[in-house]
Order: C-alpha cells, then structure tokens, then sequence
C-alpha cells in the first residue's frame, strides 16, 4: 500500500480497511489517479488466494481497474488442471500460472501502446515459497522482456519490475545477512 496509495500501515487499516466489504473501492490508488488523467489501467495477478487484495482481505466489489485479470484468473484456477511446486500453484493447464499475467500484461501493453496507459502486474506462484524457485521462471522472464522489446514497447514505456521483499522463511534468515536479505527486495526499473 506504499507504493499503491501511499499509505502506511496504520493509515492503509484507517483510510481502506481491507477488511471492510467496499473498503478497497474506495481507496484513491494510484491506478485511480492515472485513470482521472486519461490513462488506461490495468491490473493482474497470479495466486488468487494469496494475491495483495484477497489475502485475509475481502478484495473488490467491482473491478478497481479497466482492465482486471482477477476474474479470469479464479476461472482458470477453478477449471484447469493444477500442478503445485512448493506449496502453490506453479502450473495451470498447460503453462506456468506466472505466464498468465505476463501474457496478460503483454497484450494490455501491446494493445495501448499509443495511448496512455498504467498497468500492475504481479506475479506470486513462482518465488512466494521457495527462492529457489525463482529460477525457473529465468526462461520465462527473459522471453517476456524480449517480446516487450520486440513489440516495441520498451520505446515508449517505463517498466519498473521489483518484489516485495527478499527472502521470506527459513534458517539464513537468523544471519546478519538473511536479516538483510529479507528487507531488500530487487528492482529493476527501464527508463526510455
């Protein structure tokens, strides 16, 4: 909620309590603000269960974006066969749960790329359990950053690709650098 609205902790619990049916619509977040200025927006994620809004919260009552992955995202986890690495999702029929919202966040960015357009696109079934994890997704980064390029988005947009934080659980955590580890999320940010 930093980086969304601007909020701290307290003030997220205050202004938009997540636990408050409507709460979250009516929270100025930035996608809000870049919608009052002629922006489209967009927003998906992966893992419905543990995604930012719905993790003990209720989430939206209505699409807080244009463009909104969560619905398709709760068909696909409810019909397509699942295979799970390290406690989550890892794949949905016939492609990684991860690919969904960076195939998502492809098209919405390919579509508007003459226009104005905001767009948040997360991805958790690949590293929330397990660092190790995240190294099978090195292909899949990789091909999403060269289709970007390739479309010619790059030109025209900044994209900024961070996580939320390092390493979650476990014993390197009690070293002096797992402490540090675990408050350091990475960020890569491209400026045109």
């Amino acid at each position: 909620m930093a980086v969304l609205a601007g909020y701290n902790k307290d003030n997220t619990v205050t202004k938009c309590p997540p636990r408050v049916l409507g709460a979250l619509d009516n929270c100025s977040l930035i996608w809000n603000t870049f919608r009052e200025h002629g922006y489209v927006t967009g927003y998906g994620e992966d893992a419905a269960d543990i995604s930012t809004f719905n993790y003990y919260k209720v989430g939206f009552t209505k699409p807080p974006v244009d463009y909104y992955l969560r619905p398709f995202q709760l068909a696909a986890e409810h019909h397509l066969h699942k295979t799970y690495k390290s406690g989550l999702t890892f794949c949905l029929g016939y492609q990684q749960s991860a690919q969904f919202v960076l195939d998502y966040a492809i098209e919405f960015a390919a579509r508007f790329k003459d226009q104005p357009l905001f767009g948040l696109f997360w991805a958790n079934s690949f590293s929330h359990n397990n660092l190790s994890d995240c190294s099978s997704m090195d292909v899949v980064v990789l091909d999403y950053l060269e289709r970007l390029t390739k479309l010619g988005i790059l030109e025209h947009m900044i994209v900024v690709f961070f996580s939320d934080h390092g390493l979650r659980f476990g014993p390197a955590r009690t070293t002096a650098s797992g402490h540090m580890e675990e408050r350091l999320p990475f960020i890569f940010i491209w400026l045109t």
